[in-house]
């Protein structure tokens, strides 16, 4: 355990470093680290909740959100400098994951915003989310062990969280699970009680459910249904 977690840091630090580069792989990345690109792959997923493409992905959108943020390069540049060469794909992904194309961003520096007005509720619960992105896959995660890392009570994170996000971290941690199983679903053929483990869920029926109430549609379903879709789309391309 102690040895995968080594690499699993190593593994992350290169990314962080060279994530600018268009042709990072994941067989470079396993190559650097020492292991075969399967090892690696099964690994990462397993430490880390998600995969290695979407793990690589979410650091070049913060990256260039800071970039947006911080300087008044054109979208198209600032692509290139987080690793993408199509500016219409990283519009694509930036949209995906901020819910707002490159310029709206920018126009509206959320987060320089927030940064400004932010008090120090605002700031713990901010430290909250990130550290349940991060954690997620932890099922022994909970508010204790939350309101623990920030040096607060479980009573007042509950009741600061609940007025900051106008949701309970049940909710919150719920929806980031539901989404990363989502995106396992999407991309992965693991078995759908090895999804549960991945974020979070002990009991796979459980998992089970929960993903049925969250989407409407079980695990296995939504899989099937977006298989069809992709097919679908690649279809009309041809």
């Amino acid at each position: 355990m102690r040895k995968h977690m080594g690499k699993m840091e190593k593994a992350k630090r290169y990314i962080k470093e060279h994530y600018h580069e268009s042709t990072l792989s994941e067989e470079e990345v396993s190559a650097a680290i020492g292991m075969t690109p399967i090892c690696f792959s099964n690994m990462f997923r397993k430490k880390a909740g998600q995969t290695y493409v979407s793990y690589v992905r979410r650091v070049r959108m913060e990256a260039a959100a800071k970039l947006l943020r911080e300087t008044d390069q054109k979208t198209c540049v600032i692509a290139k400098k987080v690793g993408i060469e199509d500016a219409n794909y990283f519009s694509v992904l930036f949209k995906k994951q901020y819910g707002i194309a490159p310029s709206v961003y920018r126009e509206k520096k959320v987060l320089v915003c927030v940064a400004q007005k932010v008090d120090d509720k605002e700031m713990l619960v901010s430290q909250a989310l990130e550290y349940l992105k991060e954690n997620y896959q932890d099922p022994e995660l909970s508010a204790k062990t939350v309101s623990e890392k920030l040096n607060i009570s479980r009573v007042y994170f509950s009741s600061i969280f609940r007025k900051v996000t106008g949701r309970t971290y049940v909710d919150c941690l719920k929806e980031i699970r539901m989404k990363a199983a989502a995106e396992l679903l999407e991309q992965t053929q693991e078995k759908t009680w090895v999804i549960g483990q991945s974020v979070g869920f002990e009991d796979g029926n459980y998992f089970s459910i929960v993903f049925k109430k969250y989407y409407g549609i079980s695990p296995s379903e939504y899989r099937q249904t977006e298989h069809n879709s992709k097919m679908e789309r690649e279809k009309n391309r041809v």
